[in-house]
């Protein structure tokens, strides 16, 4: 029997809900990239609290890693919050990058290091990252972050001519995630 729930993710099997197919499918799309080789774009999904935000974001994701073709992962800066310098909150991203994918990767202390996170040496496929809670980080570090997200996109940019997989930054899409 199905019941209400307004707190935490969305069970199908459980709870009721509003399919969000559509929203779901725009989000993929505007992640992978009309033409995947082309490269995605880098999205901000700002809603107000408990509106479903890492719900759809985690079906993205899912639906992401099912078609194969990049290395999908979703890692939650909530617990950042209080940190205030440039090497732990390094070291709490590629942490937390570590666990989700599994691997080892390079311990960075300086943000022009990042890029060298999302290199072929680490993966096989282009990289697709969907940052949640990532407005819960003080305003300097989103800055930051988004700084050098703009850089590594601009990176992919330059070597249009490659395919994406081959490109020298394979971080191919991030989306922050933010409450409103």
């Amino acid at each position: 029997m199905r019941r209400f729930s307004s707190y935490g993710p969305v069970n199908a099997k459980v709870h009721y809900h509003a399919p969000r197919k559509e929203l779901i499918d725009r989000a993929h799309a505007e992640l992978t990239g009309d033409d995947p080789e082309e490269g995605g774009h880098y999205i901000t999904v700002w809603a107000p609290r408990q509106t479903g935000k890492t719900w759809v974001m985690q079906q993205v994701m899912r639906k992401i890693r099912e078609q194969g073709d990049f290395e999908a992962g979703i890692i939650s800066m909530q617990s950042a919050k209080e940190i205030r310098s440039d090497e732990r909150i390094l070291g709490f991203f590629v942490r937390r990058l570590k666990e989700w994918f599994g691997r080892d990767l390079p311990d960075i202390r300086e943000w022009d290091m990042l890029h060298s996170v999302f290199t072929k040496r680490h993966f096989s496929k282009p990289v697709i990252l969907i940052l949640d809670e990532f407005d819960a980080l003080g305003e300097e570090f989103i800055n930051k972050f988004a700084n050098e997200f703009r850089d590594m996109h601009i990176m992919r940019q330059n070597e249009a001519e490659r395919p994406s997989g081959d490109k020298s930054c394979l971080l191919h899409a991030a989306t922050p995630e933010c409450k409103n």
